[in-house]
């Protein structure tokens, strides 16, 4: 077993090694000493540059995915809040009792929230919404619709007669996703409604 140990003296440091005794002058033992600490130095000082090299590169790295990420968040709410439609109905005639009326010429369907084979709109994100529509009356008949979200009354509208008459409904609502608003007739017979463009539903989302 080797086993060192060191005792000083006035000009001299006696080491034994393996039972043996050696004497090294103190300068030549701190010298040594001071290689020794100086190497272990320089090793911890080239770890300490490798570290903060790779500190600095995942900060830059951290730095371009955070963004990445403020850059992809923001574009994915550009693209939620612009949700908007406007379409118009271009076949006239008789509209039956409590019949949806499908607006079939889209002009701006922005989130695809509209379907111009049904007439409904799906919200596709929570939000405020406003919503309108215009009727025209036809052959000196009145007409008369509503408003509905999910099936419930949001505002009704009456077209006067005699025909080739307007009216216009606004309606302001929250729509949570997937709540559908649509245009319903509700007048107690079934009536004529004059389209040709000219009675028209649209809606845009107001705030998320």
């Amino acid at each position: 077993m080797q086993y060192f140990w060191i005792i000083l003296t006035v000009c001299y440091f006696v080491e034994t090694v393996n039972g043996e005794f050696f004497r090294t002058p103190k300068l030549n033992f701190i010298m040594k000493k001071l290689d020794s600490l100086t190497r272990d130095f320089q090793d911890l000082h080239s770890k300490y540059e490798s570290l903060e090299a790779e500190n600095v590169n995942i900060k830059r790295e951290f730095a371009t995915d955070k963004r990445k990420r403020l850059l992809e968040t923001r574009l994915k709410e550009r693209s939620q809040s612009t949700v908007g439609f406007y379409a118009r109905r271009k076949q006239s005639g008789l509209i039956g009792l409590q019949q949806t009326i499908v607006f079939e010429h889209i002009h701006e369907n922005h989130g695809n929230g509209y379907g111009s084979s049904h007439g409904q709109f799906s919200a596709p994100v929570s939000g405020l919404y406003a919503f309108s529509t215009t009727i025209y009356s036809w052959n000196s008949q009145s007409f008369d619709c509503e408003i509905v979200k999910n099936g419930q009354n949001l505002g009704k509208l009456h077209a006067p007669a005699p025909g080739y008459s307007s009216s216009t409904l606004n309606v302001v609502i929250y729509l949570n996703v997937g709540d559908m608003v649509w245009v319903r007739h509700t007048g107690s017979t079934p009536q004529d409604l004059n389209a040709n463009d000219y009675s028209t539903f649209s809606g845009f989302l107001i705030s998320i």
